[in-house]
């Protein structure tokens, strides 16, 4: 496989699932903890080129945040997966996690909502959920063949995946995995804002 294939969604909804189903159908998935300060971003695509050659697939936070540089970066062999769920029900599976073993996630994730009320702090966060959603279908909207929208719960299957990405279908059964809030954001070393 020689496509990239860069998750977009936010954590909670299914990245973990998605990342799965892409390992079983042989894709190498990028599991290294980034430093944001060291400018991933902002170096030259040659440079990011070779960082990332040997990877296919990138998922959860900064990745979700650069899919335009992704795609500039590759072309046609770059695309798109973006899992969704309700915004009421994402929101509700980061507040639990946040109150789980992981209760950094919801100040991780939003810490620009820390002196908010918490009524104000899920209305923040649900609408840069759907602000980041819309964002990505957007910038797709002309190029509908790269993108995949994958609604958890509802549409993780191999055909929809495997015929997206030009691959066969695996003799397995299509994965279903929690989602884990720090393997979803890989352990990274700073927080970062949306």
């Amino acid at each position: 496989m020689k496509q990239k294939i860069i998750l977009v969604g936010y954590p909670g909804t299914g990245l973990n699932t998605t990342v799965k189903a892409l390992e079983l159908i042989g894709a190498k998935v990028w599991d290294k903890p980034l430093d944001v300060k060291d400018g991933l971003f902002t170096k030259s695509f040659k440079k990011l080129e070779s960082k990332f050659s040997s990877f296919n697939v990138f998922a959860g936070f900064p990745f979700s945040n650069h899919y335009q540089s992704f795609k500039q970066l590759y072309g046609k062999d770059c695309k798109v997966i973006l899992n969704v769920r309700t915004p009421e029900d994402w929101y509700s599976e980061l507040s639990t996690a946040n109150k789980s073993k992981n209760s950094h996630i919801l100040d991780y994730v939003f810490s620009d909502m820390e002196a908010l009320k918490k009524s104000q702090k899920k209305k923040k966060a649900i609408q840069k959920y759907m602000n980041h959603n819309m964002d990505v279908m957007d910038f797709f909207a002309e190029k509908d063949e790269d993108i995949l929208i994958l609604e958890y719960g509802k549409h993780n299957n191999w055909k929809r995946l495997c015929e997206f990405l030009g691959t066969s279908i695996p003799d397995q059964k299509y994965p279903k995995i929690k989602d884990d809030f720090k393997k979803s954001l890989f352990s990274l070393k700073s927080p970062l804002l949306f």
